[in-house]
């Protein structure tokens, strides 16, 4: 009966513990791209900009660091061109490493947060907000 107990009292106490109702308790490095679209999400503006930053963060980062780990296989099997290869491909992974940080969950979750309570984007946020806003809103027929 008192292992029952004490096993029932457990239960309980990691129930409450895990259960996460609020995104705000949640770090924001756990929310996904859909995560982001259902609980931040308000108009087409904080829509293009969630989209702007897992774009950025998604293809165009990763696509850049992706070459360095390609040039040192190729350094395997043939070092002056793996060399080579490694020389132009590190600004690249440098590039790419930056627009991770750049662009990470957290600022995201930061600016979104921000843009809810006061509905200001920084700058150069806004214009590529903007940017993708014209960009849908243009006819199908081009």
């Amino acid at each position: 009966m008192k292992r029952l107990l004490i096993f029932i009292s457990l239960v309980s106490l990691f129930q409450v513990g895990f259960a996460q109702n609020d995104t705000i308790d949640i770090p924001a490095r756990k929310l996904s791209f859909n995560d982001f679209m259902a609980y931040y999400s308000t108009n087409d503006t904080s829509a293009a900009v969630i989209e702007f930053f897992f774009e950025r963060k998604e293809t165009n980062a990763v696509t850049e660091m992706m070459f360095l780990p390609l040039s040192a296989g190729v350094f395997l099997l043939s070092p002056p061109l793996g060399f080579g290869m490694g020389v132009i491909s590190v600004p690249f992974f440098i590039h790419g490493t930056y627009t991770l940080i750049r662009f990470n969950k957290k600022k995201l979750k930061r600016i979104l947060i921000e843009y809810n309570e006061t509905g200001y984007l920084p700058k150069n946020i806004r214009k590529k907000a903007n940017k993708i806003i014209y960009y849908y809103s243009l006819p199908d027929d081009y």
